[in-house]
C-alpha cells in the first residue's frame, strides 16, 4: 500500500497544474480545479441544466473600465448558452424582461416567466427555437419539471383542480378531493407521481396523493410509519454537498458541515484508514474568488460556476484519495516554507553586497534585513543561526546554515550560498 501511495502520490504531482486547490474535512477531499472561460461580461440568472451540459446566462456587455465595479443592468442583457462539450455559447432569442427561467429534465426544454408581472410564461425548445405560450394566471405552480420522470409543470387551480403543463402545449388535468391540500411532489417515476397531501381538517395527519400517470386519476391513503421519512431522505442519492462561503471581499467553498456521507463519487472503501488526532495539512476550503456575484454548483456536484469581476467561470470539483491529498498538501507547505527561507535569504544576500560582504550577528537582524525583503511577514518565525561577519571567510558557503523555518516533520534550511532544502526531523 505505502508503494502504490507513493507511486500515486509522484502521478498527482506530476499531473497538478496552477490553479489548482485542495480541500476537504476529515473524511472526503477534492480539487477545485483551474478557472475556465464562459464569458468575459456582467452575467446573472446563472442555471445549470439537470445533466450539467449546459449554462444558461444572462449576459451584460462590459462597459467603460470603471462600470467593472457597478451591478449590472440585467434589462438590457441576453440570454446565452454555454455548451460545455462544444465550450460554445449561442444565443436564444428571448425577451430580456424574463425574470425567471429554468431548464426541464430533457437539458433541451427552457421554462420562463416574467414573474412577478406573470405577462408571459411558456417553453422554448432549444434545439428547434419553438416557443410554447402556455397560461398560468389562474394557478399555482407547485413544480418544475426539473425531474427525469416529469418533464412538465404542475400546477393547483383556484377550483382545486390539478393541472399539468406539456412543452408541445398540451394539457391534463385532474380534479383534487376537496378535503385535501395537495402540495409538493416528493416520489416519482414513469407509473406515478407521489405528493405531499393533508387534510383540510388541520388534524396534523400526514397523508400521501398519488398521481397515475397513465388515467390522469388521484388516489390518497395516509403514510405508513417511517414511509414519509424514507421517501424524503432514504430515496435521495449520497452525494457530497458544497456550500459557499463569504469572508471579508472573498468567497470560498466548502463541504456541507452535514454532509459527512459517503459520496457515490469517492470510493470510500479504499480509503486507508486515518489516525483523525493527527494534524490536518488539507484546508477546509477553497478560495473561489472575489465576492459579490453568483454561484451555482451542478446538480451532481462536479463543477462551479461563479461570476468573479469581469467574467463568468466554471471550475470543475473532483474528488481524489484523502491520504493522497493530505500527502499533496504537506507537500505544498514543504514547497511554501523552502520558498519562504529563500526569499529571506537572499535578502541577507543583497544586504551584504550592499555592506561589503559582511552580514548582520544576531541581535536586531530583522531591522537590517527589513529594507531587503519583499514584507516583514516573510521574517516571521525565520531562525537566523549564523553568527555574522565577513561572508568570504567561510571556506564553504554551500554547507554553511543561514537559518530555517520550522514546519511539518522538518524544516526548511536555506544556506549562505542562496540554496536551500528540506531537513527531515530525526
Amino acid at each position: 500500500m505505502k508503494f502504490f501511495l507513493t507511486w500515486l502520490l509522484s502521478i498527482v504531482l506530476a499531473s497538478m497544474s496552477f490553479g489548482q486547490v485542495l480541500f476537504g474535512n476529515d473524511t472526503n477531499a477534492f480539487v477545485l480545479m483551474p478557472a475556465q472561460t464562459i464569458a468575459s461580461a456582467f452575467t446573472s440568472d446563472l442555471k445549470i441544466s439537470p445533466s450539467g451540459r449546459l449554462v444558461l446566462y444572462r449576459q451584460v456587455p462590459i462597459g467603460p473600465p470603471e462600470s467593472i465595479f457597478e451591478k449590472p443592468n440585467n434589462s438590457k442583457g441576453k440570454w446565452l448558452i454555454y455548451d460545455r462539450v462544444s465550450k460554445i455559447s449561442k444565443s436564444f432569442d428571448l425577451p430580456s424582461e424574463l425574470t425567471n427561467v429554468d431548464f426541464l429534465a430533457d437539458d433541451q426544454t427552457i421554462f420562463f416567466d416574467t414573474f412577478p408581472t406573470n405577462s408571459m410564461k411558456g417553453f422554448l425548445n432549444l434545439s428547434s427555437g419553438q416557443i410554447t405560450l402556455i397560461n398560468t394566471l389562474d394557478a399555482r405552480l407547485i413544480y418544475l419539471g426539473s425531474q427525469s420522470y416529469a418533464n412538465f409543470l404542475l400546477g393547483v387551480s383556484k377550483d382545486e383542480t390539478l393541472i399539468a403543463f406539456y412543452p408541445d402545449g398540451k394539457v391534463r388535468t385532474a380534479k383534487l378531493e376537496p378535503k385535501m391540500k395537495i402540495f409538493w411532489p416528493i416520489a416519482g417515476n414513469s407509473a406515478s407521481i407521489t405528493f405531499m397531501a393533508r387534510p383540510a381538517d388541520k388534524s396534523g395527519r400526514q397523508y400521501k396523493a398519488i398521481l397515475n400517470r397513465a388515467n390522469f386519476a388521484l388516489t390518497y391513503s395516509e403514510f405508513a410509519e417511517g414511509e414519509l421519512d424514507k421517501l424524503l431522505y432514504f430515496d435521495i442519492p449520497q452525494v457530497i454537498e458544497f456550500n459557499r462561503r463569504t469572508s471579508g471581499d472573498t468567497d470560498f467553498i466548502s463541504i456541507e458541515d452535514d454532509a459527512d456521507i459517503p459520496s457515490t463519487r469517492v470510493d470510500v472503501s479504499k480509503r486507508p484508514t486515518e489516525d483523525r488526532k493527527k494534524p490536518s495539512f488539507v484546508a477546509k476550503s477553497a478560495n473561489l474568488g472575489p465576492s459579490g456575484g453568483e454561484v451555482e454548483f451542478s446538480s451532481k456536484m462536479d463543477f462551479v460556476v461563479y461570476q468573479d469581476s469581469g467574467a463568468l467561470l466554471l471550475r470543475e470539483i473532483k474528488p481524489i484519495n484523502r491520504s493522497v491529498a493530505e500527502k499533496l498538501a504537506l507537500e505544498e507547505a514543504k514547497k511554501k516554507l523552502l520558498s519562504k527561507a529563500k526569499q529571506v535569504g537572499l535578502g541577507f544576500l543583497i544586504y551584504a553586497a550592499d555592506c561589503d560582504d559582511i552580514l548582520p550577528g544576531p541581535e536586531g537582524w530583522e531591522v537590517k534585513i527589513f529594507p531587503y525583503v519583499k514584507s516583514r511577514d516573510l521574517m516571521n518565525d525565520f531562525n537566523y543561526t549564523f553568527r555574522g561577519g565577513d561572508v568570504n571567510l567561510v571556506k564553504d558557503p554551500s554547507s554553511t546554515e543561514l537559518g530555517f523555518v520550522v514546519g511539518p516533520g522538518g524544516r526548511a534550511v536555506v544556506y549562505l550560498d542562496g540554496s536551500a532544502k528540506w531537513i527531515q526531523d530525526p
